[in-house]
């Protein structure tokens, strides 16, 4: 295991010890430090010029979904949709316990997974992904099982969470077919009172899920302890987030526009990050926060609930500053990383900060309201829309790269 290792080394990283060899590049809008063979990206200013800046057009290029159609083409709970290597979409829908999937064009092509827990079957799941050659896997969390479907969507095969831990959850596949997990903090949770780091566990499995190894841990999130020593609310905390590019993980923490890449045997590569000042918490701010949040647990929880909430708004901590990036770290087609500005619970992440492949700040890019993105191409985006009632559609958005022609 090393945990201990890694995490010692974004801290090295992140102190700016003496161990350091700064230089900046005269010209340019970024510094380079190398920290004990860390390379630390820090750009100050976004290198984009006016009319290189990205844009995501509103007009989908591509629409798949109807309000009253074929069962085939109307959708509830879409958790995950994205393209296989051939141009083909695929939509997982919770609601319909499958994985449907649709030509480039948008026509039907077939269905993968039914609701049971044999195999081939689904309950509800979290992660849907291409996998090799065109395969599908996708993880169950409610049965901690992995199933992996054959590109012509029949069953192939089907493990158990290998780590027998129902808190590891897999959530990206390696180049070699090894699954990447990983934990939704409560690791190794001591000390207080008052805010205690709490990490998240990284592991990776064997394609067949019988063998695992715990590579690192980040620092996922905080918890308030009390002087009882039990965990009291915590709200507007950040949340960190894990994902894999190629044979790199990459993932961030929340608290600052930054992000970590680390060999897939956890050591650390790049740190990069962009100036960001904090915003510290305010009154106005928590009052704002709770009415938000009234209204995403109106629609999120069940009746009955409501007065618990309030009192726990009221009588709850919050985290010193507002978290600088949410949940959303996504690697593009090309390499480069966008970061998703933090927002409140419910909410859907519509302005990113993109970086270029090593780690320096190019600029901030929008994308449409009501737009969840699942996955970024070359040349466009795939996600989620909803319309006025609510019902998801899949979209295929253009992305304009700023590539301008001469003249």
């Amino acid at each position: 295991m090393r945990t201990t290792s890694l995490l010692a080394a974004v801290l090295c990283a992140g102190a700016f010890g003496a161990c350091r060899d700064a230089h900046e590049v005269p010209g340019t809008t970024f510094t380079v430090v190398d920290s004990a063979g860390i390379e630390i990206v820090t750009s100050h200013a976004q290198a984009w010029a006016e009319d290189e800046a990205w844009r995501v057009e509103v007009a989908p290029l591509l629409r798949i979904g109807e309000l009253a159609g074929p069962p085939e083409f109307t959708f509830a709970n879409v958790q995950a949709v994205g393209w296989l290597s051939d141009g083909r979409i695929f939509v997982g829908d919770n609601q319909a316990h499958s994985i449907r999937v649709f030509s480039p064009d948008g026509g039907y092509v077939g269905t993968a997974g039914r609701e049971g827990r044999g195999p081939g079957e689904l309950m509800f799941f979290e992660t849907v992904s291409a996998y090799r050659g065109d395969s599908l896997f996708v993880y169950d969390f409610s049965q901690r099982a992995l199933t992996v479907f054959a590109p012509d969507l029949t069953f192939a095969r089907r493990f158990t969470n290998p780590t027998g831990v129902g808190n590891l959850r897999i959530v990206a596949a390696l180049p070699d077919g090894r699954f990447l997990l990983a934990s939704q903090a409560h690791n190794g949770l001591g000390g207080g009172p008052g805010l205690v780091p709490d990490t998240s566990l990284i592991v990776v499995s064997a394609p067949d899920g019988s063998s695992t190894d715990t590579v690192g841990a980040f620092e996922a999130t905080a918890q308030q302890v009390g002087p009882n020593g039990r965990n009291q609310w915590l709200f507007i905390k950040p949340h960190g987030t894990l994902g894999a590019s190629g044979d790199r993980m990459v993932w961030a923490e929340g608290k600052a526009f930054q992000y970590v890449v680390s060999d897939d045997d956890g050591t650390v590569r790049r740190i990069a990050r962009k100036t960001h000042p904090t915003v510290p918490m305010t009154a106005a701010i928590i009052a704002d926060f709770k009415v938000h949040y009234l209204e995403w647990l109106a629609i999120a929880l069940v009746e009955g609930t409501m007065d618990e909430m309030r009192d726990a708004l009221d009588e709850g901590a919050y985290y010193p500053h507002v978290p600088a990036t949410s949940e959303d770290v996504i690697v593009d087609a090309l390499g480069n990383t966008w970061l998703g500005h933090y927002h409140y619970p419910g909410a859907i992440t519509e302005r990113w900060e993109v970086f270029d492949s090593v780690g320096v700040w190019l600029g901030s890019v929008a994308t449409p309201t009501r737009f969840e993105v699942h996955e970024i191409g070359s040349d466009r985006i795939i996600g989620v829309s909803r319309d006025e009632f609510d019902v998801p559609f899949v979209e295929v958005l253009r992305l304009d790269r700023g590539v301008r022609p001469p003249g």
